[in-house]
């Protein structure tokens, strides 16, 4: 199933990059008309006297034009979060293809990694970082969460409240306590990139700015790849 999705999203990504998006969505029209054709081919295939063997052989067909159909809904709301974010066409393929290769690279799911790339664009003004710069801290904080261990419900609630930081520029209370707590990776790698000891880390925090927190991220960059390396795939990754 990996492997299928994969290579989804590899003809979707080609298909972006050569014809933009508004052919896609063309694309898209197209194949859910087609799966709901095949669902009507299965269910006349079950009234009919072709057999039980015919009827399975239906049902792997139908439930492969579902999955695609799936892949299909979860790339076009990628592409309707990153529209909110970039101004152009090209740019939208771009991060698209950016984000596909992040998701990719550490283990996370593209969906994720949208919604925390999304957050860090929308404060990157508070950040002072570059598009470059945004990329690098996206894939910096999904190899921290694919480090931490915990589930992906504790990694989501880490990552809102990080970007709430990030927006207001203040990483204290229920921010921080969720980052300490869902983040532990990324909190340590924090504190080593701005020179603060972990152990003083929490008190100093709430005195970081939204520009500090990003280069703290950005300064732990080797420490946090080490740590993502050591760890291993997990059945959900």
């Amino acid at each position: 199933m990996a492997k299928s999705k994969r290579f989804v999203l590899d003809l979707l990504v080609n298909d972006n990059s050569r014809r933009g998006i508004s052919s896609f969505d063309t694309n898209m029209k197209r194949a859910r008309r087609s799966a709901k054709g095949a669902q009507k081919s299965f269910d006349s295939l079950q009234r009919s006297s072709l057999g039980l063997g015919s009827a399975f052989m239906a049902l792997g067909s139908a439930a492969s034009i579902a999955s695609l159909n799936k892949y299909l809904q979860q790339w076009q709301r990628l592409t309707n979060q990153l529209r909110t974010v970039e101004d152009t066409t090209e740019g939208v393929i771009r991060s698209q293809e950016q984000l596909f290769r992040l998701a990719q690279d550490s283990r996370q799911s593209l969906e994720a990694t949208a919604a925390i790339f999304t957050r860090v664009r929308r404060a990157s003004d508070q950040l002072n970082v570059s598009y470059a710069e945004s990329v690098k801290l996206v894939d910096l904080i999904n190899k921290s969460v694919a480090a931490s261990g915990t589930t992906t419900k504790e990694a989501e609630a880490g990552i809102i409240q990080l970007a709430q930081a990030f927006q207001s520029g203040k990483l204290g209370g229920d921010e921080l306590r969720s980052v300490m707590e869902n983040l532990a990776p990324l909190a340590r790698a924090l504190s080593a990139g701005l020179g603060i000891p972990f152990e003083n880390f929490r008190k100093q925090a709430s005195s970081l700015s939204a520009e500090q927190l990003a280069q703290g991220i950005l300064n732990s960059q080797e420490m946090i790849e080490n740590t993502f390396r050591r760890t291993n795939v997990t059945i959900s990754q």
